[in-house]
């Protein structure tokens, strides 16, 4: 894995690059609610994260002489993750929205702070606290369920777009289920690494399927934001 700070590194021959991002900030987010499929705006740091990022990609077109650094675009349908994809394509390429790449549907917990969760839903607070796998939450999916949606997605727009180089925008848990899925980290595991919205991720896909994450976290175009407090500290990551 590349050290953040990293700028643009040249893509191997035959690999499919895929930039990850997170959507930028959001109200909720702000206020530590679980978003889930709620559709929620980003809000005036979200949107000038995505002009920030929007800037270091263009420094990083122009310094590998290219119009711009991907060749297709992909975006969950929810606003947040649409809006930020809107900002980043600043060369009007169509935006392909997946609706795999939503967050986990979080069903009645979606809204509340992990606080309230433990009041109003104890049994369901435990289940997405100890992170287990197949337990269902009320009128939304389990942990296992989303992942599985995530990396159908995610191994389709591979398979669509083999050799090229893709921007993927969505949610902390999608990319939290492709960080997993690349270094081979099970589920039930409490997340120890970062995903800050609107950092800079960069994952290459080799010939052999085999994924190397170059960059992970990179909030060097967010300094001046605080970037460093972005991603929740309890976890969640919606």
């Amino acid at each position: 894995m590349a050290h953040p700070n990293t700028e643009w590194i040249p893509k191997p021959n035959h690999s499919t690059r895929i930039l990850l991002i997170r959507h930028g900030e959001t109200d909720w987010n702000k206020a530590s609610r679980y978003q889930g499929h709620v559709d929620i705006p980003l809000n005036a740091t979200g949107l000038q994260q995505a002009e920030l990022l929007r800037r270091r990609f263009e420094r990083m077109a122009a310094q590998i002489q290219q119009p711009s650094l991907f060749d297709q675009c992909y975006t969950s349908p929810l606003e947040r993750a649409r809006a930020t994809a809107q900002v980043l394509n600043h060369n009007n390429q169509p935006l392909i929205a997946n609706a795999n790449l939503k967050e986990r549907n979080y069903g009645v917990l979606a809204g509340l702070t992990s606080t309230e969760m433990q009041l109003q839903f104890p049994k369901e607070f435990q289940s997405i606290s100890s992170r287990e796998s197949h337990a269902i939450i009320t009128h939304g999916e389990s942990l296992s369920e989303f992942n599985q949606r995530v990396l159908s997605a995610f191994h389709h727009i591979i398979q669509a777009n083999l050799q090229r180089t893709v921007l993927l925008v969505a949610h902390g848990g999608v990319l939290d289920c492709i960080y997993r899925f690349s270094l081979n980290i099970p589920l039930q595991i409490q997340r120890s690494w970062p995903i800050p919205n609107g950092a800079f991720n960069l994952i290459d896909v080799h010939p052999n399927n085999q994924l190397e994450i170059r960059i992970w976290a990179d909030t060097t175009h967010l300094h001046r934001l605080n970037a460093e407090k972005l991603d929740e500290l309890d976890g969640r990551i919606t």
